[in-house]
């Protein structure tokens, strides 16, 4: 079975987490999982929230993908990126942590979904509706 993964890219961190070797089947859904803004990274324990969704890869038989943004919210959200084609740091990102995702692990690339709380919502929606080729499910929720 593929094993969990840390994928790092430019100071950047996700998690890959596997579903149980019972639950694992080929073409499993992968859901990305995108936070909200930090008031200050060093005063949350990453390694429970991480934990939280492997509870759920493993239950619910899904690949599940846990980006950090490189500073307390995702650069859309910071620089608004898109509107003016600055900084794309968390995009590119995204983009290199789901090809190595998708080159490892039998992932159904017809069931990526996107999910994210208050600023990850925002960033989600937004890429959800940029990349309908991608993502073909977006759960959102401020």
């Amino acid at each position: 079975r593929p094993a969990d993964l840390r994928i790092e890219w430019r100071g950047r961190v996700a998690h890959l987490l596997t579903p149980g070797e019972d639950r694992l089947r080929e073409g499993a859904p992968l859901v990305v999982v995108l936070h909200g803004a930090w008031g200050n990274r060093q005063q949350h324990d990453m390694a429970q929230y991480v934990a939280r969704y492997k509870a759920f890869a493993e239950r619910a038989g899904v690949f599940v993908l846990v980006p950090f943004a490189l500073t307390h919210s995702w650069d859309f959200v910071t620089t608004q990126a898109y509107s003016t084609g600055s900084e794309r740091g968390d995009v590119e990102f995204l983009q290199s942590a789901l090809n190595q995702v998708r080159r490892s692990c039998p992932v159904d690339d017809g069931r990526i979904a996107i999910l994210g709380f208050s600023d990850g919502a925002s960033y989600g929606l937004s890429l959800a509706l940029h990349n309908p080729d991608v993502f073909h499910v977006a759960m959102v929720w401020a």
